[in-house]
């Protein structure tokens, strides 16, 4: 159910649902999944261009958590071949960011 994690715009959507709902937390960057009706469209400007957003009436939400770097290690010791090869020139760390 986690969005995934891609550069690809799929179009834009309102999701509605009763209550207040604080911008602090529900911040950009911050990935999350509805699922809900689609109610009706809604026209609104996207620049000088009219943009026709599907209204959703959420029946569930779900926040996720903000993403972590993960760590990966290089498990070559000094006595195996790959230990002194390019890049692992040694023990080091390696940063994936986001996972």
């Amino acid at each position: 159910m986690r969005p995934e994690n891609a550069d690809k715009a799929q179009g834009r959507f309102i999701a509605c649902k009763p209550g207040f709902y604080d911008p602090e937390v529900f911040e950009k960057e911050r990935e999350v999944t509805v699922t809900g009706k689609i109610i009706h469209i809604d026209v609104r400007k996207v620049g000088e261009f009219d943009y026709y957003f599907p209204v959703v009436d959420i029946e569930f939400m779900s926040l996720w958590p903000k993403r972590r770097p993960h760590m990966y290690y290089n498990y070559y010791g000094p006595y195996s071949p790959y230990y002194w090869h390019y890049p692992h020139y040694g023990f080091h760390y390696r940063y994936r960011y986001p996972y």
